[in-house]
């Protein structure tokens, strides 16, 4: 019903549709599966208009999507282009694309000063990311005071309750209390916080304060993955791996670390390389060993799996390697709706 009344109102000349439209179809939620062409199409239209959503939508779009056009380098030009309009959302994506060298070198100070810029605009997550750079000592001294004043300033934001949540769930700062932090992230998930589902699947799979229970970290492991938490992707590839809370399932787990890869998480990258060195132990564990023919057959059946996630990633690796050669060649180019 959203994208009916907002292509009505496209219908008639409102160009902000065209972003929100395109953000549907970016994210596929709520019904919509997504569709990454049809969500460039729809910021393409904004962007000849040189509204400064879409061409921020653009930025995330490039970020995001999950199919061979994915790039964060292009992401960052895109973003750099809508922070030129002063868009605050820019200057918070920008700001999180150097905290974790996503499309640019990666440095801390840049950071800061993004969200600074975000945070004196007005936008609570600019606070909130300063809290959690002193939180993890990001280019800073850790200051669990400062992240407590940051976080409590930003107010009421789902990413500022998860902040909190997890100075309470370590004592850092305050005093630990397991039961203030859950409610922290149960406040935070409810206004769709990716890390927040995260540390609510932390709390199931290790008994931060309650029971531990498998089946619903998985769960809410696989709403953080689809909310575009790296933290998230990773302990979900994790638990697909290791067939915890669900089957095992390495085409998944390669899937998801390799996101989590994508996204900045450089822990990925280790599991990734264990699942395809599984695929080569295989082959030989069914010429060592004397099994059933069914066995042979589940295990010939698991090492095709891996193959083939295997060939996937390279095939990716690829792509992304001639990706970032057009990038490099291409990037002194004017951008075409800037050629009026």
């Amino acid at each position: 019903m959203a994208l009916y009344w907002f292509k009505q109102a496209s219908d008639k000349g409102d160009i902000d549709c065209s972003y929100f439209i395109g953000l549907i179809y970016t994210l596929g939620k709520n019904g919509i599966d997504p569709d990454f062409d049809l969500a460039e199409t729809w910021f393409t239209k904004g962007v000849d208009e040189k509204h400064s959503l879409s061409i921020y939508g653009m930025g995330v779009l490039y970020g995001i999507r999950s199919d061979y056009k994915q790039s964060w380098e292009n992401a960052f030009v895109w973003c750099t282009m809508a922070e030129e309009y002063k868009l605050h959302l820019a200057q918070i994506f920008l700001g999180i694309m150097y905290n974790s060298g996503l499309g640019c070198k990666k440095d801390y100070n840049i950071a800061m000063e993004w969200f600074k810029r975000a945070e004196k605009n007005g936008h609570p997550d600019g606070g909130t990311n300063i809290g959690r750079m002193y939180h993890e000592g990001y280019g800073v001294s850790v200051n669990y005071a400062e992240a407590l004043r940051r976080y409590q300033k930003a107010g009421n934001c789902g990413s500022a309750l998860n902040g909190l949540g997890l100075l309470y769930q370590g004592g850092l700062g305050v005093v630990q209390s397991h039961i203030t932090a859950i409610s922290f992230f149960e406040k935070a998930a409810n206004k769709e916080s990716g890390g927040a589902f995260n540390n609510l699947g932390d709390v199931c799979k290790y008994g931060y304060g309650r029971d531990i229970n498998l089946e619903a970290a998985f769960k809410y492991y696989v709403k953080s993955a689809d909310l575009f938490s790296e933290d998230g992707m990773l302990n979900l590839g994790l638990m697909y791996k290791e067939g915890s809370g669900t089957e095992v399932n390495r085409d998944l787990a390669l899937y998801w670390l390799r996101r989590a890869d994508l996204f900045g998480k450089e822990e990925a990258k280790r599991y990734v390389d264990e699942i395809v060195a599984d695929s080569v132990q295989l082959s030989q564990t069914i010429s060592s060993i004397e099994v059933s023919p069914e066995k042979q057959l589940q295990i010939l059946e698991e090492e095709i799996a891996s193959l083939t996630a295997k060939k996937e990633l390279l095939q990716r690796n690829a792509i992304n390697d001639v990706k970032k050669t057009d990038v490099t060649t291409k990037k002194n180019e004017p951008l075409k709706f800037f050629q009026l």
